[in-house]
């Protein structure tokens, strides 16, 4: 096994937008709006609105198949990238994947995942977008999640919960590990 230093996912998010930010001709951030932005955050922290992940009304939840929340969850990570040039958000995303679920909740096992046709993960969580952003490359990261959850994890991404710990920082050292 290759020993991987490994600090956390914030670090890994941190240093890599840090060099984007760096490299950035055409993006830049405000640093005085985000200090201002941070300050008016702490001066009245209620004043932030919080909704919990379950009360969406665009994500799947089920307190009777735990383990069906989890594959959501985990696939619904694997799609969430890059919006850009479409009028879909992250929402559109959401709320096709829970009708997807919800209609089958064996659809998002692992061993059902590396079988899945393009067409029909076009046709259920892409409907009338043949031409969505980067659709092959999403349709790749969910078989290849789904593979490796059936090398690993014996095939159910609540394993990966598990062995984890419940630790959303062990996931993550799980899933990398699983890629090297």
């Amino acid at each position: 096994m290759v020993e991987v230093e490994f600090k956390g996912p914030c670090d890994l998010v941190r240093e890599t937008c840090a060099k984007v930010a760096a490299s950035s001709k055409q993006v830049t951030l405000n640093q005085a709006k985000i200090e201002e932005f941070c300050k008016e955050l702490a001066s009245k922290p209620k004043s932030a609105e919080y909704t919990s992940w379950r009360d969406c009304t665009f994500h799947f939840w089920d307190a009777t198949r735990p383990e069906a929340v989890v594959d959501y969850i985990f696939i619904m990570d694997c799609l969430n990238f890059c919006f850009w040039q479409s009028d879909w958000e992250y929402e559109h995303l959401a709320t096709n994947l829970k009708n997807t679920i919800m209609k089958d909740y064996e659809v998002l096992k692992p061993k059902n995942l590396v079988k899945m046709s393009f067409e029909f993960f076009q046709q259920s969580v892409f409907p009338g977008k043949p031409d969505f952003p980067l659709i092959q490359e999403r349709f790749r990261i969910v078989r290849e999640m789904g593979a490796m959850c059936l090398k690993y994890f014996d095939g159910e991404f609540s394993n990966v919960v598990k062995a984890a710990k419940e630790s959303a920082q062990e996931v993550m050292k799980h899933i990398i590990f699983c890629w090297l």
